[in-house]
């Protein structure tokens, strides 16, 4: 699995050319997208709509790209905007199995308000007719949801949000990371209980009256290798 966060595109350039050489020479079965795909300065540019769909349309899996609706992309209408032409599947609310090599996983999407409440009755809604038998892999925006996702037996959890904080300064840490958690979960593996998350430090900037910058916060493409008892080797 790849997982992808904060894309946060302004327009196609060298870096977005990289990322997508890159993601494909890992071979992935799976593609998976968190959120925030465009600049905060650039959510109504349709030049920047259209350089999202040429990335999402270059990325290449062999079991398909599945995405989830961040912070920026508040309505569902902003949403099927961006991944109409693509072959992006968004997940709203709902679950997805995929047999991938033998193995079966199952997708949950949930679309990000940052309110608690809401989000956890979105999320019982995609587990409501999740199989209990198979992987269940959380694809949500934020890390906010990681008790709620433990108390009901999620698997793995895939976020992004907080950049890992952009800016990071020796000894403290992240400086902001828009977590109702602060810094608990800023990026990397955590576990709670028997739920494995991985917090993305994401691959772009977000905009608005955010500073264009990183500092001892490089950004992520991250790889993930699952193996299941009937994957064969």
């Amino acid at each position: 699995i790849v997982h992808l966060s904060d894309i946060h595109i302004e327009r196609n350039s060298y870096r977005e050319a990289a990322i997508i050489r890159r993601v494909n020479a890992l071979e992935p079965d799976v593609i998976v997208l968190t959120g925030d795909y465009l600049n905060l300065s650039r959510l109504h540019d349709p030049t920047s709509i259209a350089h999202f769909r040429q990335f999402a349309t270059q990325l290449e899996a062999s079991y398909g790209i599945y995405a989830v609706r961040g912070s920026v992309e508040p309505l569902p209408g902003g949403m099927a905007r961006l991944v109409k032409g693509t072959d992006v599947t968004w997940l709203e609310q709902e679950t997805r199995s995929i047999n991938v090599r033998g193995q079966q996983v199952t997708l949950v999407g949930v679309a990000c308000s940052h309110d608690l409440e809401v989000d956890t009755l979105r999320l019982d809604k995609a587990l409501a007719n999740a199989p209990d038998s198979t992987l269940k892999l959380l694809l949500y925006h934020s890390p906010d949801l990681i008790l709620e996702a433990a108390e009901r037996r999620v698997d793995l959890y895939l976020s992004g949000h907080t950049h890992g904080g952009q800016l990071r300064l020796p000894m403290l840490g992240p400086m902001v990371t828009g977590s109702i958690y602060g810094h608990k979960y800023d990026a990397g593996l955590f576990r709670e209980n028997n739920t494995r998350m991985y917090v993305s430090r994401g691959l772009g900037l977000e905009g608005g009256g955010m500073p264009r910058a990183r500092f001892l916060c490089r950004p992520e493409i991250m790889y993930l290798e699952l193996e299941g008892t009937n994957t064969p080797r």
